[in-house]
């Protein structure tokens, strides 16, 4: 489960998102995103941190492995 909350000033409690949104709300500047991936399978996990983040590689394998 991939659960996505934004939080915009003045809008009080966190908004939760569809994952398919994370791009547009990346655009807003004033948007606090927290993305929170539960059990999903790394592919899914890599291919969102690379493809809609743009989070460089060795940071990915880093966020993704469990033990360093």
């Amino acid at each position: 489960m991939i659960r996505v909350l934004c939080r915009r000033p003045g809008g009080g409690a966190a908004a939760e998102l569809p994952p398919a949104d994370v791009a547009g709300a990346l655009a807003d500047p004033r948007c606090l995103l927290w993305v929170d991936f539960h059990d999903e399978p790394h592919e899914t996990c890599e291919a969102m941190l690379r493809d809609v983040f743009h989070f460089h590689p060795l940071a990915i394998d880093d966020a993704i492995q469990e033990s360093h």
